[in-house]
This record gives structure tokens, sequence and C-alpha cells, in this order.
């Protein structure tokens, strides 16, 4: 695949987008590594400061939501 750096101004729904270390979501994403766990700071949107695990959707197995990452948290 060909990855380009580009503005979050111009992501669209069914883009892959690359997670780094302290980066700050600009979008709500779904995790798609099927091996993938990311650690989240949660805390503007749920006040809760202990950070989160997330995994990826294949790993998920009651709730799907373990894989969702929203805009405005950041990665750990």
């Amino acid at each position: 695949p060909v990855y380009q750096e580009r503005s979050s101004r111009t992501l669209v729904p069914g883009d892959v987008i690359i997670l780094e270390d302290n980066m700050v979501l600009p979008c709500d994403a779904q995790i798609l590594g099927s091996d993938a766990t990311v650690l989240v700071n949660e805390a503007l949107l749920t006040g809760e400061s202990i950070p989160i695990a997330k995994m990826s959707y294949s790993k998920c197995v009651a709730d799907i939501s373990e894989s969702f990452l929203f805009a405005g948290t950041s990665i750990i």
C-alpha cells in the first residue's frame, strides 16, 4: 500500500490512518489490525484519568466498543 501524509481535514470514512505515540486523534476510528492493541487517554471525554486499552475489532468478544477510538483522545 502507498501511504501519504495529509491534513486531517481531508479524511473521509474508509480512510486508513497510522497511529503514533502522543498523537491526539483527529477523528473517530476503529482499530483493524489483527493483533493491534492501543493504550488511550479518554480523560477529555469521560473524565477518567486511567488509560484504557483498546484492541482490534477481531479480538473483541462481547463489546465492539473496545475497538473504537474517539476524536480528541490521545494515544499513549
